[in-house]
């Protein structure tokens, strides 16, 4: 979309624009200020369609409850008629105040606690999902299955899509993981998770969590998938770089240790995290068949899941914390 026409989308709102608009993501996300001087992100949020409306109203639910708990989320802005949701050209838009964000690296020793501070903020963002209403849950979002994502759907299409000596490498080690994987999978303790919790979607100012944004995966499921994919997305760019890996491995108990100074990890949840680890690349990876995406894309989760295995047991003693 031609950044001039975000004046007339926002105007739906009553705001009127001061500034240049910034594209944050082609055609989906764009920042700007406002002539009363708030900054504001407008977000195109799907076609138009009563299921995307009703899952938008769910999303704002969820997170006006969040926002009430005292955690920093971003409520989405009623327009005038009192619409969450702007539609716009057969597209829908969303409105919402701009958190504080700071890019860059961050060094130690604020970087360690940083690393707390993740595993503290997804804690107590779980403690307020599983305080959502439960009567508001029912046919409104889906269960993830983590045996099923893995074994009956990822399994088949990630071999399907392989070849020769890569296509027996990664099913022998499926083979050599699936009694471990299954034992660690059953009965974990589920509720409503983020389903998309990585550092872009946990916004920061130094070692200061200062936002959580991009709640449209919401499901339920083990929370220790949303510690889980933390991990793998903070790591799986880097598994050929032996220092950052070395970091990561530094990382790693920082985060989960600032995860339990807030709620309390069973020792099964524990254990089963370095298994909820790999089984997170091969989501990816099998989605990413499927939406034929690049393969250098699917590979690059595909040597993340390996190098998981390999370092099983190292990661294994760096997640299980006292």
């Amino acid at each position: 979309m031609n950044t001039q026409r975000i004046p007339d989308i926002v105007a739906v709102w009553g705001v009127r624009v001061s500034g240049p608009v910034e594209e944050i993501l082609p055609e989906t996300l764009f920042r700007f200020s406002s002539e009363r001087g708030d900054d504001l992100v407008l977000k195109e949020v799907g076609g138009i369609d009563d299921s995307v409306l009703n899952r938008l109203e769910f999303e704002y639910e969820v997170i006006l409850h969040v926002h009430n708990s005292g955690l920093p989320v971003a409520v989405p802005l009623r327009d005038g008629q009192g619409r969450i949701a702007v539609p716009w050209e057969r597209h829908y838009y969303r409105l919402s105040p701009c958190l504080p964000n700071a890019d860059g690296e961050v060094a130690d020793p604020a970087r360690d606690l940083l690393f707390h501070n993740y595993g503290m903020t997804i804690a107590q963002m779980h403690l307020a999902l599983a305080a959502f209403p439960h009567d508001k849950l029912e046919g409104r979002v889906e269960r993830t299955v983590l045996e099923s994502e893995v074994f009956e759907i990822g399994l088949p299409i990630i071999t399907a899509y392989l070849s020769g000596r890569q296509e027996a490498g990664f099913r022998a080690m499926i083979v050599d993981l699936e009694p471990a994987m299954r034992d660690a999978f059953r009965d974990l303790p589920e509720q409503l998770i983020h389903r998309d919790c990585h550092d872009e979607n946990l916004l920061t100012c130094g070692s200061e969590v200062t936002g959580i944004v991009d709640w449209d995966h919401l499901v339920v499921g083990p929370r220790i998938l949303d510690v889980a994919y933390f991990a793998v997305q903070a790591a799986k760019r880097d598994v050929r770089d032996a220092a950052k890996m070395a970091q990561w491995f530094h990382d790693l108990p920082l985060f989960v240790r600032g995860y339990t100074s807030v709620s309390a990890l069973l020792r099964e949840e524990q254990a089963a995290i370095p298994y909820v680890m790999i089984a997170v690349p091969i989501f990816f990876a099998h989605w990413a068949i499927g939406a034929v995406m690049d393969a250098v894309y699917i590979q690059q989760e595909l040597d993340a899941a390996a190098w998981l295995y390999d370092n099983l047991d190292t990661i294994q003693k760096a997640a299980l914390v006292a």
